[in-house]
């Protein structure tokens, strides 16, 4: 039996993986022909020393794929285990480094779309205002460099250190949340308040003429619009008003378990990286896949489940059917494969799964790069 849909070195890990699966008869992992002299494909395994910055990893992968070796953004994809929030925060961060990104609207919360993010948590801000509490310099210094704000963040750091100067730049952001803090408190309803927040500069004139711009910016503008709109269709579907449907609204929002709008999706006209679980990737295959989430404890779980009968028999059928679940993720790659972990060379305790060393070949141990990141906003981190 020849493997026909990979070429040589992806077919040659794909079959020392499945030679550590149990026989269950049909071809024998043995039986696969790879000719040794076909010298073709790419297959590495990566671990990184600090887990914050597998993202940035996978990102250079990308782009480098992308740059060097003119491989298309929709010949590409990154595959995890499972996780919907996951899958958001691999699609977010792809999105900020300019990637364009394809992800199933039933496997992203919106929750944690970019462009989101600005109204919810003025929201957030805004009831807390109107519950009386302070608002830390830290929100407003968010808030202030988000599209809300519209000011850099580099000047944004300069008018802090002056503290006269910040006040007066963030006035505009504090007369806007007093504003949706007296509409809560009159009892407007969701799509109202929304609709402040949204109008409040011309970040939707400036999205919308990104979105009509051919090019990775209007993909990344049309899928922000698309964000907006589902987060309205939200709003809409609430019967309730004021505080009350504020904190129902955020509290649903933070259960990460609302989707973006499927029926606004046009998936079929864009080009972007895929990003999925292994169980979307079913039948599909990219040029180069990136296959991540390969810590131990995480893939393979081990962590004990709830059984009526928990004998070693059923813990090996565990990772007997994660390792099938790899084998799957690796051969949906035809020309090149990366596997990207952490290996907790930080002290953090993380450590590669056990998968990374079954491909046949040297793991590689990267050092993370230390670049500057922003801080998240509070109560809307995704950690």
């Amino acid at each position: 039996v020849k493997n026909l849909r990979s070429d040589s070195k992806i077919a040659l890990a794909a079959k020392s993986v499945a030679a550590k699966l149990p026989y269950r008869g049909g071809v024998r992992p043995s039986d696969y022909v790879v000719s040794e002299k076909d010298d073709s494909g790419v297959v590495r395994a990566i671990t990184i020393d600090n887990e914050n910055f597998i993202y940035d990893e996978i990102a250079g992968i990308l782009r480098q794929a992308h740059a060097k070796n003119g491989i298309a953004w929709d010949e590409m994809a990154v595959i995890i285990r499972e996780g919907r929030s996951e899958i958001s925060r691999l699609s977010r961060a792809f999105t900020s480094a300019g990637i364009p990104v394809i992800a199933r609207g039933d496997e992203l919360a919106l929750g944690q779309e970019l462009a989101v993010r600005p109204l919810i948590f003025s929201l957030r801000l805004a009831l807390d205002l109107m519950r009386g509490q302070k608002l830390r310099d830290e929100d407003r210094f968010w808030l202030l460099t988000s599209p809300i704000g519209s000011v850099d963040t580099i000047e944004a750091r300069k008018l802090l250190r002056q503290e006269e100067d910040f006040s007066k730049q963030v006035t505009p952001v504090d007369e806007l949340l007093s504003q949706l803090a007296k509409m809560i408190e009159e009892g407007q309803d969701l799509s109202n308040l929304l609709w402040r927040i949204w109008t409040h500069t011309d970040w939707p004139i400036q999205l919308r003429f990104a979105a009509l711009r051919n090019d990775e910016d209007s993909q990344r503008a049309n899928r922000d619009l698309d964000a907006v709109i589902a987060l309205f269709d939200l709003a809409e579907r609430s019967h309730l008003s004021g505080e009350k449907a504020v904190s129902q609204f955020l509290d649903e929002l933070d259960s990460q378990q609302i989707a973006a709008d499927t029926t606004r999706e046009s998936d079929h006209a864009r080009e972007g990286v895929s990003v999925l679980t292994t169980h979307r990737a079913v039948g599909r295959q990219w040029r180069l896949v990136v296959v991540t989430g390969l810590q131990d404890g995480q893939w393979p779980r081990t962590a004990p489940q709830v059984k009526i009968f928990d004998d070693a028999t059923s813990a090996a059928e565990q990772v007997a059917a994660e390792r099938r679940a790899f084998l799957l993720s690796i051969t949906r790659a035809s020309e090149q494969l990366y596997l990207v972990a952490a290996n907790g060379d930080d002290g953090s305790g993380a450590k590669e799964s056990r998968f990374l060393y079954e491909l046949g070949v040297d793991v590689e141990r990267h050092k993370a790069c230390l670049l500057y990141t922003s801080p998240s906003p509070r109560d809307l981190s995704t950690s």
